[in-house]
C-alpha cells in the first residue's frame, strides 16, 4: 500500500466563501515507481475531482414546516461516487443516499418537524467512490503475475444548522 500524510495546519474560524485549499486538490495527478525487486518503472495518470461541498454559507437554516433542499458541486462527480447526508440534531438523524452527481437532495418537512424549533444540528455530507469508476491501473511484475493498483478518494463537507 502507498499512503499520503500531510501536515495539517491548525483549524482556525473563518469565511466559508474563502477556504483553504484542499490537502489533496482535484485534478490531473500521476502515480509513479522508479521500480524495485517486483516492480518495473511504471506510472499512470488519473484525474481526481475536488471536494465534495455544499452550497451557500453557514449556519445553514431549516424551516420545520418546509421541504428543505440540500444543494452540492455534483457536476463535479460521475455515475461512481456516492453521497451520504446526513442531519443530526437532538432527534434520530435523518440519513440518505444519492448519486453525487444529482446535486440536490430534498427533506420533507413531515421529517423536519420532529427538530425542536430555534435549536442547533449539523448538516453532514460524506463522497466515496466505487467500483470500476476508481481510477486504477494494472501492471505486470517481474514474476510475471500482476498488480491492482487503486486509488481509493472520500471527502465530506459539514456544517451548522439552526431549525426555525
Amino acid at each position: 500500500s502507498v499512503y499520503y500524510s500531510a501536515t495539517l495546519p491548525p483549524p482556525a474560524d473563518g469565511s466559508l466563501s474563502n477556504l483553504p485549499a484542499p490537502v489533496i486538490a482535484g485534478g490531473k495527478w500521476t502515480w509513479q515507481s522508479s521500480g524495485g525487486t517486483d516492480l518495473p518503472a511504471s506510472s499512470f495518470g488519473f484525474t481526481l475531482p475536488g471536494p465534495v461541498q455544499f452550497v451557500g454559507g453557514a449556519p445553514v437554516s431549516f424551516r420545520r414546516d418546509q421541504d428543505q433542499t440540500i444543494a452540492w458541486n455534483g457536476a463535479a462527480f460521475d455515475a461512481g461516487a456516492t453521497v451520504n447526508i446526513s442531519l443530526s440534531g437532538g432527534v434520530a438523524p435523518v440519513i440518505c443516499s444519492a448519486p453525487a452527481s444529482n446535486g440536490t437532495v430534498t427533506i420533507p418537512a413531515a421529517l423536519l418537524s420532529a427538530y425542536r424549533a430555534n435549536t442547533l444540528g449539523t448538516l453532514t455530507i460524506n463522497l466515496s467512490e466505487s467500483g470500476a469508476f476508481l481510477p486504477h491501473a494494472q501492471f505486470q511484475l517481474k514474476n510475471g503475475s500482476t498488480l491492482l493498483i487503486l486509488v481509493t478518494y472520500s471527502s465530506n463537507d459539514s456544517r451548522p444548522v439552526v431549525f426555525q
